[in-house]
């Protein structure tokens, strides 16, 4: 059964309950209520190094700031962020956490865009 599956991730996986917790908590936030889902995380977690309650706070908090990241960006291009794809949030993500692309700096390549368009136009 599914409450089976939540203990054995407990008992023979050998995770905290309060990581179980967090994970179905963020199951649960992302629209999903399967055990699956919550073992499919876990199982990111636990490649990513996430093993306590402490880990998985900070993941949580990365996750929710890579969100609202790609929120941001979405509406500087006017466009929906739940319209984004996969590839489109990694590339966000990749703009700000790895290459240091500010929104500013976005903020002024869309202008710049806007402008050669409008000279285009006329």
């Amino acid at each position: 059964s599914e409450i089976q599956r939540l203990v054995g991730l407990y008992q023979n996986d050998g995770w905290n309950p309060d990581v179980i917790l967090l994970c179905c908590a963020e199951v649960s936030r992302l629209g999903k209520n399967s055990v699956a889902a919550v073992v499919h995380l876990l199982a990111k977690w636990r490649e990513e190094g996430i093993e306590t309650g402490t880990d998985a706070e900070r993941w949580l908090k990365r996750a929710e700031r890579r969100e609202q990241l790609c929120i941001e960006t979405a509406e500087q291009f006017g466009l929906n962020a739940h319209d984004l794809t996969t590839w489109e949030k990694r590339t966000i993500i990749k703009w700000y956490e790895e290459m240091n692309i500010g929104k500013e700096m976005i903020c002024r390549r869309n202008i710049a865009k806007m402008e050669s368009a409008r000279n285009y136009d006329n």
